[in-house]
């Protein structure tokens, strides 16, 4: 056979199909490690100005500027968000436009909190931080051995989402 009428042979079985030449990717820009320091410094410094502390100019060297940033990140209250948003990111899953997916009785809507006696602020804080049957209690609770399992909202977003569902309740959750 001449070179221009060969035909490749059907891969063996068991064989890999030759190598071919592997394609660089186009030239991506690095990050240097002087430009990780300026955006750990503009966040340590705008989480600092956010929660109302003042920084001095020595607390914001580059090694210390992004462990300050996680640190005040942390420390940040979650509480600047509203029930709305509290009430989306833990209750919506069950309780869609104020049903209830697991228990259609036990609505959000302000003829079945009346019913089931949730029709104040104080009574909704009380369940969602305890919970109630298959609910999640969203509050410090402590297990019968006696270990202290931690709050997953405060008392203030609690009292936050308590105050959003009796609101959206009593518009009808429209």
């Amino acid at each position: 056979r001449t070179p221009a009428t060969r035909t490749r042979s059907p891969a063996r079985p068991g064989r890999r199909p030759p190598r071919r030449a592997a394609s660089l990717p186009a030239a991506q820009p690095s990050i240097t490690m002087s430009a990780v320091r300026s955006a750990a410094l503009l966040l340590a410094a705008l989480l600092a100005a956010a929660s109302g502390l003042r920084l001095e100019p020595r607390q914001l060297r580059p090694t210390r500027a992004a462990a300050a940033a996680l640190c005040l990140a942390a420390a940040a209250p979650a509480v600047a968000a509203d029930g709305a948003s509290l009430f989306d990111a833990q209750c919506l899953a069950c309780h869609v436009g104020g049903g209830n997916i697991v228990r259609r009785g036990k609505t959000l809507k302000l003829d079945a909190l009346k019913a089931n006696k949730y029709d104040t602020k104080a009574s909704i804080s009380g369940l969602v931080a305890k919970g109630a049957g298959v609910m999640p209690g969203y509050g410090e609770r402590v297990k019968k051995d006696g270990t202290v399992v931690p709050a997953k909202l405060s008392a203030e977003e609690i009292d936050a989402v308590a105050s959003y569902v009796l609101q959206r309740a009593a518009d009808g959750w429209k």
